[in-house]
């Protein structure tokens, strides 16, 4: 079983924290809009922990092979909720609660592809809008 069961809505990716990973990771149920999601990639676990800064934890867990909650490494606030031998899914938010959020499912690259689809889709949603709007203000008289 994964630490996290996903969902994608017509607005966003709802992440559901599973068993004790609400209480040790101080988050329940969470939607992340798609406008606030800026690059969706697969990651590993040794990822986490290469470089020279170290990944810190500022609130949750960090036992063994478990992370769950809040944690820092350089500048970038991260939200994790994972275990070592699960595969990792990484969102890069802009405005939102924290820059990255790590989760740990079943299927990295079958969420991955997914959530590209109904990004690349909303993408085209939004830009259509776009145009629609700018097809109704080239429509009004000039003054």
């Amino acid at each position: 079983m994964s630490s996290n069961q996903i969902s994608l809505t017509q607005s966003g990716i709802t992440v559901v924290p599973q068993g004790l990973n609400v209480l040790w990771g101080f988050k329940g149920t969470f939607t992340i809009p798609f406008s606030h999601i800026k690059q969706v990639s697969s990651t590993s676990y040794d990822d986490l922990y290469s470089g020279s800064d170290p990944l810190r934890r500022k609130a949750g867990l960090d036992f063994f092979d478990k992370q769950v909650g809040f944690f820092r490494k350089k500048k970038t606030s991260i939200y994790l909720n994972l275990k070592k031998n699960e595969q990792l899914l990484r969102l890069a938010l802009v405005a939102d609660f924290v820059d990255v959020v790590i989760l740990g499912v079943d299927d990295a690259d079958h969420w991955l592809s997914k959530i590209n689809q109904a990004l690349n889709a909303n993408t085209s949603d939004f830009s259509h809008q776009a145009d629609e709007s700018l097809q109704v203000i080239e429509s009004y008289p000039n003054d």
